[in-house]
């Protein structure tokens, strides 16, 4: 009994090396398959390698963007809160204190007057050595100099000093309802 071309009967012969195609052949006769298919197909063959070649750079360029984007975070961070950065405060606190914490620190901590924050001011003040202008302003404001405080909160605005976005920090409490202090934040776009 014939069997159908492609099918191989169980108890036919087993081809012997002789027989077996060539593997060169075989190979020119799949690549010459593969090319006629991509020849025949060009749209579809060019829509494949692009969307290959756009998923590729857009793998690359996220990897580069979170690279510049994390060195630039860690940049920041260290220029704002970095070892150069310092607040003036009779008190300084993490988180809420209870009004005993308060006022246990209150009674231990010495109360800040004018000449210190002057004394901080020129020293830091000097070329070479920089104090941001609202590190100053703090300063007075702990003094209770709120007219040389704004001087230097201006002068932050003017420089675009990197810590105008933490206007809303509780040691600027006592001037929040100053009309200045309301343009200021007004200025820099934050909720007043």
């Amino acid at each position: 009994m014939a069997c159908p071309e492609g099918i191989v009967r169980m108890d036919a012969p087993a081809k012997g090396l002789a027989d077996a195609p060539n593997w060169a052949e075989a190979l020119g006769n799949s690549l010459g398959i593969a090319l006629r298919t991509l020849w025949e197909h060009k749209l579809r063959s060019i829509l494949t390698v692009l969307g290959i070649v756009i998923g590729i750079a857009a793998v690359v360029l996220i990897g580069a963007t979170l690279g510049v984007v994390r060195d630039l975070a860690a940049e920041s961070t260290a220029r704002t809160i970095g070892a150069d950065t310092f607040i003036i405060a009779q008190v300084a606190s993490v988180g809420n204190l209870s009004r005993k914490e308060l006022s246990d620190k209150l009674r231990k901590n010495p109360e800040i007057y004018r000449r210190e924050a002057e004394v901080l001011a020129a020293r830091f003040g000097k070329p070479g050595r920089t104090l941001r202008a609202t590190t100053i302003a703090r300063g007075y404001l702990a003094a209770g100099d709120k007219d040389r405080a704004f001087e230097g909160l201006e002068k932050g605005y003017e420089d675009r000093d990197p810590q105008m976005p933490y206007l809303g920090l509780p040691v600027y409490d006592d001037v929040r309802s100053d009309p200045r202090f309301q343009s200021l934040l007004r200025r820099i776009g934050l909720p007043q």
